[in-house]
């Protein structure tokens, strides 16, 4: 096939957009012009007025013959109705005006008149649902043929037509005003509109909204000026989210000024705010064929076509896209054979964040934007991803991209967004830290947005060969997600050559990364092929496996559709493992991913990495991280306190959240049952009412806050903080409440504190039962054991059970911070 040369194509659309404004100049200036006329002889033969454009004709015809027209106007209509102002009205109030009356024309019948009228109606509905500016010579030649024989019928002159085609309408990205108008009304127009513009300059929306009302009652103005108070008004309408009045201003903008790119705009916007995303893009795409180098207008266009095609995608039904909470991300990774808990990754998140470290930064800004233990807040996790992009996380460029391209915490940007992408999937998908090699997150992520971005062209150019690329890249690195999107091209044919075959291989491998959406459409397909025992199969996988939420919703339809499941129940780990064998000797096992620590991430391993510089403090305090950062903050918690005695505020003056629970407190602990550190895991406030837990006090009391708190050991060696409300903070309270105390708390509230952390709270204290006669003053303040003979020469404090203790506790924990003789 002889291919077009790319400046045939752009002349061919160029004319195509002339046809486009000869046609509006035709009904926005011949055919409104003429069906004026007709309504003034119409309306002058009835009531033996002559219409005056004036405010009282309005209200005669309103309140008269146009009362059923007025009342089944749209709110836009009516508004240029009431002005009594022909010049404003559109084709299709002056068809409906002009109806109303018997045709007074000699030489037509009412019949033949409102056919003529009905026919130029439609044709202007035609122009204006047509969705673009690209009108084809067909399509030009029937509009301008239907158009014109009705005109010529109506009394126009030939010459009034052929100076239609030849002399288009100007069209204008900016407003385009008649200068130097003497008409006062024009004038005083202006000069309220500037006076708008200030206000909504200041930020004084409603009473911009005042002025550009006032000014648009004035008559007479040209369209261009009205057009220009219409879209002023609809975005102060926005500002104060009002957004019907916002899109009827807008359709006001465009029904007076339909080849301004302003109004189409103005709709766009008022639509997305409306959440009507697809209106929105249409518009938004119209504006930008009249205005095709406006950044702005782009950006808005490229984030509709992104929401729209996301939604299209049906990613609320993904499990991979759904927003998850630590607790139940972990309770995943246990079935992929990782060995952690919700308590242990929260630990080494905190660990990498209090060593400032990217992963730990990105996890504080995956919990802000999921809402996980705290209030959703785009914003904090936008900083947060930036501060690990600015330290070179991929992850945090990846996720930061996402942000910026929904605007969601930073001003959006759409472009930027792509461009943070391409610098995340620049990056290497193995990073190496002190000599640990792990999965750079974020990497294969970015590669697959940008094969979507491609197909989909959306903020670039639509290019299908680019989007394979980029696919094909992410799924060396382990993207399921990328699986899915080529299987679905190679299966429809979108861009390629229609090829089930390789499609089926391609969701295979995404099967083998465990990607719900790539088990569901290979389900589909073989259930296409009416493969009915393998399209069961993948059904019962993706959800005994996947957690496939669409193929759990339609099994009902499959059973009603296919029967109940004939065959037996999958053994979804030989199934994996045969699919592993499969797809790694298969003719795309080029595609397979074959790094160990892409595959560790997929498939199960060490789910935190830890740097090689805490590794020494890791194994010194026995691998428990968790503890090392309690401890760390709990002792900073003496400066803090300190510093904010000093500065003359005193525990009064803190701010303190109350308890969401009240205890129970009772007389002795006959009849409860023990309880663990471990076994109080939940996500939110909870008091285990019948339960006993017996605590080791691990570090000293901090007195001078509103309450006492505490780091504490339970019985299996498991640490965890206490605060302590309602108890006198006495002078000799470290023999009670201080390093080596033992206590037991009954009914134990567990709660997430103000830092999203967990903790325990006591607001009565005589659910606190204290063991006096176990206290252990010479345990060892590192690792714990009794009877320890080795002091601090310092503080004459703190004993230690070797001299190794000492210097670790000095040099991972900080006993800087409690060297002192009195706490």
């Amino acid at each position: 096939m002889e291919k077009i040369s790319s400046s045939s194509t752009a002349s061919e659309t160029e004319n195509e957009f002339q046809n486009f404004i000869k046609l509006q100049y035709l009904m926005n200036r011949t055919a409104t012009t003429c069906l004026r006329e007709m309504f003034k002889q119409e309306w002058t033969f009835r009531t033996r007025f002559i219409w005056q454009n004036s405010r009282s004709d309005a209200i005669s015809f309103i309140t008269g013959p146009g009362e059923k027209v007025y009342r089944q106007s749209q709110s836009v209509q009516k508004d240029l109705i009431d002005s009594g102002n022909l010049d404003l009205w559109d084709i299709p109030i002056l068809v409906q005006a002009i109806k109303i009356f018997d045709s007074s024309m000699t030489k037509l019948t009412t019949k033949m008149r409102n056919h003529g009228l009905d026919l130029i109606k439609e044709q202007r509905n035609k122009l204006a649902h047509h969705g673009n500016t690209n009108f084809s010579s067909e399509q030009f030649k029937e509009i301008w043929k239907q158009v014109t024989e009705t005109l010529l019928l109506f009394g126009v002159p030939a010459n009034v037509l052929n100076e239609a085609r030849n002399n288009p309408l100007i069209i204008g990205t900016k407003e385009n005003v008649t200068k130097g108008s003497t008409n006062p009304n024009i004038i005083r127009a202006r000069e309220l509109k500037e006076i708008g513009n200030k206000l909504f300059k200041d930020e004084k929306y409603s009473q911009a909204i005042e002025k550009y009302t006032e000014a648009i009652k004035f008559p007479g103005l040209p369209f261009e000026d009205l057009a220009a108070l219409y879209s002023n008004r609809s975005i102060s309408f926005l500002r104060v989210e009002d957004f019907e009045y916002a899109k009827n201003d807008a359709k006001g903008a465009i029904l007076v000024h339909p080849t301004w790119s302003k109004g189409y705009f103005r709709l766009g916007s008022a639509y997305e705010s409306l959440g009507k995303f697809l209106q929105a893009l249409k518009n938004y795409e119209l504006a930008l064929e009249l205005d095709p180098q406006n950044y702005e207008l782009k950006d808005c266009r490229d984030h509709c076509k992104y929401i729209v095609n996301k939604r299209a995608r049906d990613e609320h039904l993904d499990p991979l896209a759904l927003h998850t909470s630590v607790v139940s991300t972990v309770e995943k990774m246990r079935g992929r054979g990782f060995e952690s808990s919700p308590h242990h990754l929260l630990n080494n998140q905190r660990l990498n964040k209090m060593m400032g470290l990217a992963p730990g930064i990105c996890g504080e800004g995956h919990r802000y934007v999921t809402g996980d233990g705290r209030p959703r807040d785009y914003e904090q996790a936008a900083r947060c991803y930036a501060e690990a992009a600015a330290k070179g996380s991929a992850e945090g460029l990846y996720n930061l991209a996402l942000l910026t391209r929904e605007g969601k915490g930073v001003r959006r940007d759409y472009q930027e967004g792509m461009r943070l992408l391409r610098e995340a999937a620049a990056q290497s998908h193995i990073t190496e830290m002190h000599g640990n090699k792990f999965s750079n997150l974020g990497v294969a992520e970015a590669e697959h947005s940008l094969g979507l971005a491609y197909a989909e062209g959306v903020g670039v150019p639509q290019c299908f060969t680019t989007a394979i690329d980029w696919y094909e890249r992410a799924i060396k690195h382990g993207s399921g997600s990328s699986c899915n999107n080529l299987a679905l091209m190679y299966g429809q044919g979108d861009g390629v050559r229609r090829d089930i075959s390789k499609a089926i291989a391609i969701w295979k491998i995404g099967c083998y990364y465990k990607t719900p959406r790539a088990m569901e459409n290979l389900a589909l397909e073989y259930l296409s092929m009416c493969n009915i025992e393998n399209g069961w199969k993948w059904h019962d996988y993706a959800i005994a496996e996947g957690g496939s939420i669409t193929m759990g919703l339609r099994k009902s339809e499959f059973v009603n559709i296919l029967g109940p499941n004939p065959y037996p129940p999958i053994d979804k780990d030989k199934l994996w493992e045969e699919l592993r064998d499969e797809v790694s000797h298969g003719p795309l096992k080029h595609l397979v991913c074959t790094d160990e620590p892409i595959l560790t991430l997929l498939f199960g391993g060490n789910l935190i990495k830890i740097p090689k510089e805490a590794e020494e403090m890791v194994k010194a305090v026995g691998g428990d991280t968790y503890k090392s950062f309690l401890v760390v903050s709990h002792r900073r918690g003496f400066i803090v306190t300190a510093q904010v005695q000093k500065s003359g505020l005193k525990k009064e003056d803190w701010n303190v959240t109350a308890g969401k629970i009240a205890q129970k407190g009772i007389t002795d602990l006959f009849g409860l049952k023990p309880i663990f550190i471990k076994e109080m895991i939940v996500t939110e406030d909870h008091v285990f009412e019948g339960f006993v837990i017996k605590l080791t006090i691990i570090e000293d009391a901090i007195l001078g806050r509103p309450s006492i708190p505490l780091i504490v050991e339970d019985e299996k060696k498991d640490v965890q903080r206490v605060y302590i409300y309602n108890y006198p903070q006495e002078k000799n309270i470290q023999s009670t409440l201080g390093f080596g105390c033992k206590i037991s708390i009954v009914n134990p509230y567990f709660r997430i504190a103000n830092d999203q952390l967990a903790a325990i709270r006591v607001d009565d204290p005589t659910t606190i039962f204290f063991h006096s006669d176990l206290t252990d003053k010479t345990r060892c303040r590192f690792c714990g054991k009794g009877n320890s003979s080795v002091m601090c020469r310092k503080c004459k404090r703190c004993m230690y059970c070797s001299k190794k203790c000492l210097l670790d506790d000095a040099k991972f924990w900080q006993h800087d911070f409690i060297c002192k003789k009195r706490i």
